[in-house]
């Protein structure tokens, strides 16, 4: 989790008192921890398919064996979403 969310997921505060955050507040934090969670995932599996990709005799699209930044935007959006429903079971 980022740093910032940490301080809206625990139930206190650095020195032991309650957390003054509201629930949608601290539901807020996750669902962006979420997102951001599911973008890094993504990222990580289009760049470690890439790589492995040649080790298993498979040749991957062109226009997809690209860094992350240039894949193109259907592609990121669509592993983005699929990592975004694993991250959330």
């Amino acid at each position: 989790m980022s740093e910032m969310s940490d301080n809206f997921v625990h139930t206190g505060t650095a020195s032991g008192g309650a957390s003054t955050c509201s629930q949608p507040e601290r539901d807020a934090a996750i669902l962006a921890d979420s997102d951001t969670d599911a973008e890094q995932l993504a990222r990580r599996f289009h760049e470690t398919y890439e790589r492995l990709a040649p080790s298993f005799g498979y040749e991957t699209r062109k226009d997809s064996a690209v860094p992350w930044e240039s894949v193109p935007e259907k592609n990121r959006k669509l592993m983005i979403a699929v990592c975004a429903e694993l991250v959330k079971r």
